[in-house]
């Protein structure tokens, strides 16, 4: 048979919920099909939450056989690991990801209940609001996923490693906000609309130095050829400093380009190293499928802090942190790291949460108490090394682009100066853990 219900695209997407009663607040699911006898699942497992509806999705790539489909497959399971499998055989397919009714399953007395439909927190539009179309885009990632309850890597000692990271932020540099460098803008375009464009490499990694491989794919690929299709109005500029930062997002397709030191002269400019993922609708881990502008090789724009999100009053998922010296070694989800410490330090991709028990509202400033807020709720990861502990904010160049306002960041940081922004943070209260928690 073809692709079932007449749908288009390879990511299934659904919204599931738990349900009320005593066992069911710790119940994850995750979503698959059977193809020709065979079982395709999503490789990470999604928390749910009770009364509140979550996202779950599995991108079954390009190569799938869909002349072999069978049935859709939910599993489920509850604290204790006992399984909970549910068949459902009326799903579609899409960027949006539609369907109709929805089903139940219950063992062990943890129930879950599943209902599908259009997830409209935000419009993904060409010349739009990126952070303003955040949830549409990642419900049911790694970067919306609900860490409270998560454990420690050390029980005995949770604050051990946050106590480490204090210590970092008190010496050199001390910490700071990226607000007008070592950050990225993103443009929202369209490769219907807007015309396409060439972004070519520069300087001595032009050549044979692109060569990397496809971590979806397994194959050998060469970086620029990613580059020759890309949506651009011509008024894009890179984040201040000299990283110099942009990225693209296709609204139609979902592709992400990501460039670091991006030079906008000629048609389409240059970079000096990039990353690109063919469908960030579909992502779970949020790894690129090709480089990477950070050093944890994921992808960097959704680990930034938003205007829309601070003005708003809330962010809707994890913050990175980078540090001085991060550990040797890495953790899942980063597929790739620089750490170099030897001492004791975290790594890079390894997750952190906020104390519960820490009163965020007595924070000095909104943006710390909104920091403080999403760190207890959806934490921290660590991503690169830079010479401060820092977390990026978005690039005010492409919100003062797309509104014609002047850089807000003056009045969200409360007259605060980027280097003075994260004065008062309680780095020392942040809980580490276990190094790959979630790997599949």
């Amino acid at each position: 048979m073809a692709k079932p219900n007449g749908s288009e695209g390879n990511v299934l997407r659904l919204d599931a919920t738990a349900a009320s009663g005593a066992g069911n607040d710790k119940v994850a699911v995750r979503v698959g099909a059977y193809f020709g006898g065979t079982k395709k699942m999503a490789p990470v497992w999604t928390s749910l939450r009770q009364g509140e509806p979550t996202r779950v999705e599995y991108d079954f790539g390009p190569k799938t056989a869909w002349g072999e489909f069978q049935r859709w497959v939910i599993e489920a399971k509850n604290a204790a690991g006992d399984p909970v499998s549910v068949d459902v055989d009326n799903l579609r397919l899409g960027k949006i990801g539609t369907g109709a009714g929805g089903v139940t399953g219950s063992d062990g007395g943890s129930d879950v209940g599943v209902h599908t439909g259009d997830y409209t927190d935000g419009t993904l539009v060409a010349g739009g609001s990126f952070f303003g179309a955040y949830r549409s885009i990642y419900k049911g990632s790694l970067f919306t996923e609900d860490l409270r309850g998560a454990p420690a890597a050390d029980p005995g000692d949770p604050f051990k490693l946050g106590r480490e990271i204090k210590r970092q932020a008190s010496e050199g540099y001390h910490s700071i906000a990226n607000t007008y460098g070592y950050n990225i803008a993103t443009y929202l375009r369209s490769s219907k609309t807007d015309p396409l464009h060439r972004v070519s490499p520069r300087g001595n990694n032009r050549g044979y130095g692109f060569g990397t491989h496809n971590r979806r794919t397994g194959e050998w690929v060469h970086l620029p050829d990613y580059f020759t299709q890309v949506p651009m109005r011509g008024n894009e500029k890179g984040a201040r400093g000299t990283d110099g930062s942009m990225a693209i997002i296709d609204v139609d397709t979902g592709r992400l380009w990501e460039m670091w030191q991006y030079d906008g002269t000629g048609p389409g400019g240059t970079y000096t190293w990039a990353g690109f993922t063919a469908n960030i609708f579909g992502t779970t881990t949020g790894a690129h499928d090709v480089g990477s502008v950070i050093a944890c090789g994921l992808q960097s724009t959704p680990l930034q802090i938003g205007i829309e999100e601070i003005e708003k009053g809330e962010i809707c998922h994890v913050v990175g942190i980078e540090l001085p010296k991060p550990s040797k070694g890495q953790s899942w989800p980063a597929v790739q790291n620089d750490g170099w410490y030897s001492g004791y330090a975290p790594v890079e991709g390894q997750r952190l949460i906020l104390d519960p028990d820490y009163n965020v509202e007595k924070l000095p400033t909104e943006y710390l108490r909104i920091l403080g807020r999403a760190g207890q709720k959806y934490g921290f990861i660590i991503v690169d090394k830079s010479g401060s502990v820092a977390v990026r904010n978005e690039s005010p160049t492409e919100y003062m682009i797309r509104t014609g306002k002047p850089d807000p960041w003056k009045r969200l940081l409360e007259g605060r100066a980027d280097w003075q922004a994260l004065d008062g943070f309680p780095w020392d209260r942040l809980i580490a853990l276990p190094k790959h928690y979630g790997r599949p």
